[in-house]
């Protein structure tokens, strides 16, 4: 079940991640989607870019989220933040292997014809979207559904900028 979380972390801990990316973002630590992504979550995507965060910010990112979803305590998170080039998007999939996988937006600004929606299937099959808010977070927990993120524009006025959080069974 998809379900969306209103300003779901605190300013401070983005400024926290942003100082971090802004340190790292010209060492050679990145990862890229073309390499290490299963082939068919891309396709012919552009590239994703992917950072591990410190283990300090990776643990207030699990408090944030344990503190609301007591459940997940004892449970292992996958955390990377992610930078979207243009032309770059993920195909349909479930997260079939997580208990539970999320986005949380960093960009601070959105146009709609940026693309980069949160597009996902409900129980009906009908394809609904999600705008990408900042500091908003998208819960795939529970009856998942299938999703993809629509492909970003050739020129967007914002990069799509977000934390994937993944909880593991």
């Amino acid at each position: 079940m998809i379900k969306v979380f209103n300003d779901f972390i605190s300013e401070s801990l983005v400024g926290e991640v942003s100082n971090y990316v802004n340190e790292h973002c010209k060492k050679n630590v990145w990862g890229v989607s073309n390499l290490n992504y299963d082939p068919q979550l891309i396709e012919s995507s552009a590239p994703i870019f992917s950072l591990r965060l410190h283990e300090s910010i990776d643990k207030k990112i699990k408090k944030t989220y344990t503190d609301k979803f007591p459940e997940f305590k004892n449970k292992v998170f996958l955390i990377e933040y992610k930078i979207y080039a243009p032309l770059s998007y993920i195909t349909w999939h479930g997260d079939d292997v997580y208990l539970a996988g999320s986005t949380i937006y960093l960009n601070r600004g959105y146009y709609k014809n940026d693309g980069g929606l949160f597009l996902y299937k409900d129980k009906k099959n009908a394809i609904k979207g999600i705008e990408p808010k900042f500091r908003s977070m998208i819960l795939n927990y529970k009856d998942k559904n299938e999703h993809c993120v629509s492909m970003i524009s050739p020129s967007p006025k914002f990069l799509r900028e977000t934390l994937q959080v993944f909880v593991v069974e």
